[in-house]
């Protein structure tokens, strides 16, 4: 009997340290989305208040700066405007419903909900891994990364409206540092042309609290071979729906 009891306990305690040691190995790239995604907690966006990001970004070597606008009001509200040299020359609007419009050539125009979210996916202060399910992204956990000298998971996302990524994922703080972009094979001269002309790979450099949310304030890129410097602001003003609706 005594004999039985001690094998039972070994038992118990060999099943803890197991589940012990899993809570702590992620076994699906699901579990490291979605916990980075927790550590933002970008649920958290106050639902009384526009959320306004203010993004300057610096072209190296460059002294003309873009400034890009963006109003954010729960649940789908969205508003960007991007500046260059004090002209507007893109944006992006919508309240959710029933107004899907995006500006180019000096003027405001109706487009499809699908074009809409296609289009502006890359707007969205959340990233662009948040509503992954919904979106019909495929993950693939491609184990431990070893980032000079820093340990990461890896992730490979496949989004049939976008280019293939890896993620890498900081293990200290579950937080995403560096997408790099995967273009598809240049076998035309025109696929070539496009696989230049896309982002090549994007870090964050730093995140920093807003209120209740992590949310990224300094990040860079790189495109058709030049490096962009962003930095972000946040802040909560008063809900104007015009912004959405006009």
């Amino acid at each position: 009997m005594k004999r039985h009891l001690t094998l039972l306990v070994f038992l118990c305690l060999a099943t803890i340290a197991i589940a012990q040691n899993h809570q702590y190995i992620p076994d699906t790239a699901a579990l490291i989305v979605d916990r980075y995604l927790r550590t933002m907690n970008v649920e958290a966006q106050r639902t009384d208040s526009m959320l306004y990001v203010e993004t300057i970004t610096v072209r190296r070597g460059h002294s003309d700066t873009t400034i890009m606008k963006r109003w954010f009001f729960p649940p789908q509200c969205m508003r960007v405007e991007i500046y260059q040299n004090g002209n507007r020359i893109s944006g992006y609007r919508s309240n959710g419903r029933d107004v899907y419009r995006v500006f180019k050539k000096g003027r405001w125009n109706t487009i499809s909900p699908n074009d809409f979210f296609t289009e502006s996916a890359g707007y969205d202060f959340r990233g662009p891994l948040y509503n992954w399910r919904i979106n019909g992204v495929d993950l693939t956990y491609k184990g431990e990364w070893d980032y000079n000298g820093h340990p990461t998971y890896r992730v490979l996302v496949q989004d049939i409206f976008r280019y293939d990524r890896y993620y890498l994922f900081d293990q200290s703080n579950n937080l995403m540092f560096l997408a790099d972009e995967l273009p598809p094979p240049a076998d035309t001269e025109q696929k070539r042309l496009d696989a230049l002309a896309h982002i090549d790979w994007r870090a964050v450099h730093e995140y920093l609290p807003f209120r209740a949310m992590v949310l990224p304030t300094i990040e860079s890129y790189q495109y058709n071979g030049s490096l962009y410097i962003q930095y972000h602001t946040y802040s909560y003003l008063p809900v104007d729906m015009r912004l959405f609706n006009k």
